[in-house]
């Protein structure tokens, strides 16, 4: 097996399955001498020692979904797939060699922004609702609170706008144009240091009445208190900023507070074993974490450029990826080799229904 493999029937099958397949869905026949393995994946559906198992799908995922199943087989040398549509449907693929990359065109910028859904970073030049009716073609828009054209003043801004004849919520035109909006606070709300409780609360209002699906909040270094007080003050402000926006216990409908960690030296989430043990944590909250989310902004990253597609396989386990930031200055500096993995990171995306957004 190698290279894309076509999408094996002529007209499109949808699976009998519901959303994914369980270990008690496999048929006799299919299961391999290493069944007794088998565990529940988030993709593939099902993993055994020898043989990865995954729903099927239509034409138009079939590329992505494909992919993403070989590569994880590729990592793990796993040496066989099966993509069932029902227990009598399927189909079985053999992988004969592991490197994976040798299989696949090496994509380019343009091949990108062409096959995904992408949306993009703006900047608010008098309102938000002016702005977003000026890109009425772009669905998934991130912006800062504040209204400014200056990039390095408006990210830095504690400014939250008030409502008046020129500010007015954007909830009709976000439902009515379908638009997955975000709105970022300024990086001085220092979220690991101060209570920003009584600001947060403030924008994530601020957000909800927009009909934003989330308020993000960036968590980078508190170089001046220790790491337990540091993870104390995080847990606080996110714990006490959520419940406190509803306007009644009930409510449904909310923006959600999304984190944007800064994998940098010295901040606070700086590697993914951290950072899965605070989300773990905030686990034991449910009416928190029903409200709460992840960004990853890309560039921060630390390592190899592989493992952008590694920290976000490994991130989605354990939480809610609302959307993955990609800098355009970033995006230009990326030789063909490890353009691939930002390609693939983007494919497992649209499989897992995570938002890309390119950012200034």
């Amino acid at each position: 097996m190698s290279g894309i493999e076509e999408y094996p029937f002529e007209q499109d099958i949808e699976p009998e399955y519901r959303d994914r397949i369980k270990i008690s869905d496999i048929p006799e026949n299919l299961k391999t001498p290493y069944f007794t393995s088998a565990y529940l994946s988030l993709l593939p559906d099902v993993v055994t020692r020898d043989c990865c198992y995954n729903i099927g799908s239509n034409k138009s995922r079939w590329v992505d979904l494909y992919e993403s199943v070989y590569i994880f087989c590729c990592q793990n040398s796993i040496p066989n797939i099966v993509f069932l549509w029902s227990n009598t449907v399927y189909k079985h693929y053999r992988i004969n060699d592991y490197n994976w990359r040798r299989h696949f065109t090496i994509p380019t910028k343009d091949i990108l922004l062409s096959s995904f859904l992408v949306g993009y970073q703006l900047l608010i030049a008098k309102s938000l609702h002016s702005t977003l009716k000026e890109y009425p073609q772009i669905k998934t828009i991130q912006v800062f609170a504040n209204s400014n054209q200056e990039y390095d003043k408006v990210s830095e801004s504690r400014v939250i706008p008030t409502f008046n004849y020129d500010n007015f919520p954007c909830f009709d035109l976000v439902k009515e144009q379908n638009i997955n909006l975000y709105i970022e606070a300024g990086h001085s709300v220092n979220i690991t240091k101060n209570n920003e409780v009584e600001y947060m609360i403030k924008l994530i209002r601020y957000s909800t009445a927009h009909s934003a699906k989330g308020t993000i909040f960036e968590v980078s270094a508190s170089r001046s208190i220790d790491f337990q007080t540091s993870i104390n003050n995080l847990n606080y402000n996110i714990i006490n900023s959520v419940r406190n926006a509803k306007f009644r216990s009930d409510q449904r409908e909310m923006s959600k507070l999304l984190i944007k960690p800064v994998f940098k030296k010295n901040s606070l989430l700086d590697d993914i074993g951290t950072l899965i043990m605070f989300i773990n944590n905030l686990r034991n909250f449910p009416d928190v974490f029903e409200f709460f989310g992840i960004v990853l902004d890309i560039q921060s990253i630390q390592g190899n450029y592989n493992n952008i597609y590694y920290y976000l396989k490994e991130i989605i386990k354990h939480c809610n990826v609302e959307a993955i930031l990609i800098s355009n200055r970033w995006l230009e500096t990326l030789d063909d080799y490890n353009f691939i993995f930002l390609y693939k990171t983007c494919q497992l995306s649209q499989l897992m229904n995570i938002h890309i957004i390119i950012t200034i």
